[in-house]
């Protein structure tokens, strides 16, 4: 059948060239590990060309036999349209092979990668999507697309398992209670990028009531990277957070955009405020969330998981494998009563 077509193509191929972005900075070992495991572990001979540093017309010229998008691609689209990089993007046009894209974070200036699959002759994806979305997203009239498949934003594999899974410190021996670590999320995302940084303000207040150790945090300079992340989640009983995703869908980038100069003049805007301004009733008609490698990561490293509540794509459910926190945070004493509860914890995470 189509839905096939690329796969069984790529099974039998010689050689696959995987295209990504990646400019010289410190990045997130998730997303670092996942670009590099198609190439591990392989029977195909797979390539990796970096687009920051542009598309060499030789790229055509090497019998690849197809060709894989990286989200990392379409990283910089989300902050602006890349639609003026696609004359400089000639070289894709005459490779006539089979061509997918993996996509994450497709929620703003979406039409733009629509353009790219039509003008590039992209027919497969891989998307974080729900079937619901798919057209609502890639519209098959505008993106040419006629494969759609549903993933996960990003896995675990027998590495990371080994070393960081068999011998997981107990709980009574951790260093914290919590911990955890986010950004404010801009107000463009809608009411679901708020409860990452909301968590963070709520819990430290709460937490004067029962004097946990947290060691929770907003600040971007407080980010911790690779294994020094593992380690650190790894050392305590409990972690907070929430899906990723959007509750909003920009496809034109418009609302970002109202968002961006109302905050620029007035940075101390309320949600409310910028919503009523920008985006009214849009907000939550766009169910675009989903589980991340940061769950897969807690589960392995045996940390307790209390969570916004949600679907977590119906691998986790509340009170089985994580503690639940309601989206108006009115249960919080009970979350806490549990939270201090370590042998109820403990189980919970060997459970996950």
């Amino acid at each position: 059948s189509n839905e096939w077509c690329f796969i069984k193509y790529v099974l039998i191929s010689l050689m696959v060239l995987i295209l990504y972005h990646q400019k010289p900075r410190v990045q997130r070992e998730a997303i670092s590990k996942h670009l590099l495991s198609f190439g591990k572990d392989s029977e195909l001979e797979v390539e990796y060309w970096n687009v920051a540093f542009g598309l060499p017309p030789l790229l055509s010229e090497c019998g690849f036999d197809a060709v894989l998008f990286h989200f990392t691609f379409f990283l910089p689209n989300i902050n602006r349209k890349f639609d003026d990089q696609f004359e400089n993007w000639g070289v894709l046009k005459r490779m006539q092979i089979p061509k997918a894209a993996l996509v994450q974070d497709e929620y703003i200036n979406t039409s733009s990668i629509c353009r790219f699959f039509k003008e590039f002759e992209v027919e497969t994806v891989f998307t974080c999507l729900p079937p619901d979305l798919y057209q609502t997203v890639y519209p098959t009239e505008y993106s040419g697309l006629k494969n759609y498949y549903t993933v996960l934003t990003g896995y675990i594999d027998d590495d990371f398992v080994r070393e960081f899974g068999n011998k997981p410190i107990g709980h009574d021996k951790r260093k914290f209670d919590v911990v955890y670590r986010a950004r404010k999320m801009p107000y463009n995302l809608g009411v679901f990028g708020t409860y990452k940084w909301k968590l963070t303000e709520i819990f430290e207040n709460k937490n004067e009531e029962y004097n946990l150790k947290l060691d929770v945090s907003n600040d971007p300079n407080s980010f911790i990277f690779g294994s020094d992340w593992y380690k650190f989640v790894g050392n305590s009983r409990l972690i907070i957070g929430s899906e990723g995703g959007s509750s909003l869908h920009d496809p034109e980038g418009t609302i970002r955009a109202c968002c961006d100069k109302l905050m620029l003049s007035n940075p101390n805007l309320s949600f409310d405020e910028v919503k009523s301004a920008c985006f009214g009733d849009e907000d939550e008609k766009f169910p675009y969330y989903a589980i991340s490698p940061r769950h897969f990561e807690a589960a392995v490293l045996r940390t307790c998981q209390v969570l916004i509540e949600g679907n977590y794509n119906g691998v986790l459910k509340p009170n089985i494998h994580y503690i639940p926190i309601k989206k108006d945070f009115s249960n919080l004493d009970q979350v806490f009563s549990k939270m201090k509860d370590v042998p109820y914890c403990e189980a919970m995470a060997e459970r996950t």
